[in-house]
C-alpha cells in the first residue's frame, strides 16, 4: 500500500518554512551507553513568550525527511500557515544504539531493540 500525498504534503508558495536542527545525544541506559540522533522542528511563527504544543515521533528519520513519505516539516508548515493547527514544536527521535557510529546507513539496526537491555 502506498500513501498518496495530499496538497499539504508539498511546499506551497508564500508559506514560511520552519527550521529543523539535528542533534546527537549520548546517554546511559541500563548501564550501557547509548547514542541516538534526533531532530527538532521549530516553526517560523514560534514565539518564545507563548506556550507551544509539542509532538514527539519515534523512528524520527521516517518523519523528518522531506523527501520521504511523511515529510512532516512541510505538513506542519502548511497547516500552521493555514491556522489549522497552532504553532508547535516537533521532536523526531531515533532509537538508541549501543555504539557510537553513523546511524544514517542503518537507523533501525538490531542493537536498537531489546539487545541493549541485556
Amino acid at each position: 500500500m502506498e500513501y498518496k500525498h495530499g496538497p499539504d504534503s508539498f511546499e506551497q508558495e508564500g508559506v514560511p518554512r520552519g527550521s529543523v536542527t539535528k542533534f546527537h545525544w549520548k546517554s546511559q541506559f541500563f548501564r550501557k551507553e547509548t547514542v541516538r540522533d534526533y531532530w527538532v522542528y521549530v516553526p517560523s511563527q514560534y514565539d518564545e513568550t507563548n506556550p507551544s504544543g509539542l509532538m514527539v515521533f519515534n523512528d524520527g528519520h521516517r518523519y523528518v525527511d522531506n523527501s520521504a513519505s511523511f515529510c512532516l516539516p512541510i505538513v506542519f508548515d502548511n497547516l500552521i500557515h493555514q491556522k489549522r493547527i497552532p504553532p508547535l514544536i516537533g521532536i523526531f527521535i531515533e532509537p538508541g544504539h549501543s555504539t557510537d557510529y553513523s546511524m544514517a546507513d542503518k537507523p533501525l539496526r538490531a542493537s536498537v531493540r531489546m539487545s541493549m537491555m541485556y
